[in-house]
C-alpha cells in the first residue's frame, strides 16, 4: 500500500494559479489533500482538519507561512511543515530553521523532491501515530489491570466479613429452629451483622476515595497516614497470608503531590511483595515501608524478605505485561502502572533493586523499591 495514499496533506499558497497547478500534481498520488489560500486559513484547517504534514508558501496576505509555522510548532513541535519558496535569503532560511521547519522547496517546485521529501515525513508521521495508538491500548489495558487490582483487593476485604455474616446468619437460624434464641441473643448477633457491614461499607469507601477519584488532585497529605489507612484496609489479606508490615515513618512527613496517585501506585508495590513472600513462604514475612525527607525530595522504599529480583529479570520488573506468575493468574501491568504514574503522574522516580539487611538479629534478602518524589 502507497503510503501516500494514507496520509492526509494540506497545502497552503495564496497564487491561486501555482496553488491549482500543484495541488493537481499532488492529487496524482495524494488521496487526501486539502488547501488553503493563506496562513490564516491555513492555521484554521490545521487545528480543524488535522492534516498529518503541512505544505506552505511563505509570503502571504493576512499570515504569512512562517508565522503560521510558528504557531503550529508551538501546539506541536514535531508537526512536519515544508516551505516553498521562490526565495533563498539566508535570512529567511535562517529564520525556517529556528522555528523547526522540516523541510524546504525552492520554486519552480521540483515535484519529484517534493513527493520525495513528503514521503519522507509521512512515514516518520504514520510511525508515530501507530506508537500513539499502541501507546492509547496500553494505557487502556494498563486501567483496565488497575480496575482488576481494585475489585482483588475488595475481594479479599470483603472475604471474611461476607464469612461473618453468613456464619451469624447459620447461628440465627440454627438457635431459632432449636427454640433457644432469646431476644438478647437476637440483638447481639444483629449488632455484630451492622458492625461488620459498617467495615464492608468503610472498605468500599476507601477504595472508592483512593482508586476512582475522577480527577487527580494536587494536595499537602500525611504520608503515614495515608499508607496506614492503606495497610489497615489490606489487613485481612495481610493476616490471612501471616505478613507483618512495619512502617517507619516521621509522624510529620508531608507531601504535596496527587495523594490518589500516591495510593495507587502504592498498592501493587505491596501487593508484589504479598504475592513474592506467599510464594517463596520465608519462615518469618516481612515487609518493610519507610520513609524520609532527604533535601528537597520525599524519599520512599518499600522492601520485602522475599529473596530478592534474579539479575537476569530486574531490568524487567516494569516493562508491561512482564510477570513471573502464571498467566491465569497476572497480566504484568502493576509494576509498569505504578512506574507511569510516578514517573508522568507524579512527577517523580522509581528504582528497584535487591538488598541484604537485617532486623532483630537476622540477616535477610530482599526486593528494594525505592520512589522519590519532590
Amino acid at each position: 500500500m502507497d503510503i501516500l495514499e494514507e496520509i492526509k496533506v494540506l497545502y497552503v499558497e495564496d497564487d491561486e494559479t501555482i496553488r491549482d497547478i500543484l495541488s493537481t500534481t499532488l492529487k496524482r498520488k495524494i488521496k487526501h489533500l486539502e488547501t488553503a489560500a493563506d496562513g490564516e486559513e491555513g492555521l484554521h484547517k490545521y487545528k480543524t482538519s488535522k492534516p498529518d504534514i503541512i505544505v506552505t508558501d511563505i509570503k502571504m496576505p493576512k499570515m504569512d507561512g512562517l508565522e503560521m509555522a510558528r504557531l503550529i510548532k508551538e501546539d506541536d513541535p514535531h508537526f512536519p511543515i515544508i516551505i516553498t519558496s521562490a526565495h533563498g535569503e539566508s535570512e529567511i532560511l535562517l529564520k525556517a530553521i529556528d522555528i523547526g521547519i522540516n523541510g524546504y522547496v525552492l520554486k519552480p517546485v521540483d515535484k519529484k523532491k517534493l513527493f520525495s521529501i513528503i514521503e519522507q515525513f509521512a512515514r516518520s508521521r504514520m510511525l508515530e501515530k501507530e506508537l500513539e495508538y499502541k501507546n492509547k491500548q496500553l494505557y487502556l489495558q494498563s486501567k483496565n489491570a488497575a480496575l482488576g487490582e481494585l475489585i482483588e483487593n475488595i475481594a479479599h476485604q470483603w472475604r471474611q466479613p461476607l464469612s461473618v455474616i453468613s456464619t451469624t446468619a447459620g447461628i440465627m437460624q440454627l438457635q431459632n429452629e432449636m427454640g433457644t434464641l432469646e431476644k438478647k441473643d437476637i440483638e447481639d448477633l444483629l449488632d455484630n451483622i451492622v458492625t461488620v457491614t459498617q467495615d464492608l461499607s468503610q472498605t468500599i469507601e476507601y477504595f472508592r476515595n483512593a482508586f476512582v477519584s475522577s480527577r487527580p488532585e494536587m494536595k499537602e497529605f500525611n504520608v503515614k497516614k495515608l499508607l496506614e489507612n492503606m495497610i489497615s484496609n489490606l489487613s485481612l489479606n495481610l493476616t490471612e497470608k501471616d505478613i507483618k508490615v512495619i512502617l517507619d515513618i516521621p509522624d510529620d512527613l508531608r507531601i504535596k503531590n496527587y495523594p490518589n496517585l500516591f495510593l495507587q501506585s502504592m498498592v501493587p508495590i505491596v501487593r508484589n511483595s504479598i504475592d513474592i513472600l506467599e510464594q517463596k513462604n520465608p519462615e518469618e514475612k516481612l515487609i518493610f515501608i519507610e520513609a524520609e525527607l532527604i533535601e528537597d525530595e520525599s524519599v520512599i522504599k518499600i522492601r520485602d524478605n522475599g529473596g530478592g529480583i534474579s539479575p537476569a529479570i530486574i531490568d524487567k520488573v516494569f516493562d508491561p505485561y512482564f510477570t513471573t506468575k502464571h498467566k491465569t493468574a497476572g497480566k504484568g501491568l502493576g509494576l509498569y502502572s505504578a512506574m507511569q504514574m510516578i514517573n508522568n503522574g507524579m512527577n517523580g522516580s522509581i528504582e528497584v533493586e535487591t538488598c541484604e539487611f537485617d532486623y532483630n538479629g537476622k540477616a535477610y534478602r530482599g526486593a528494594l523499591f525505592v520512589i522519590r518524589l519532590k
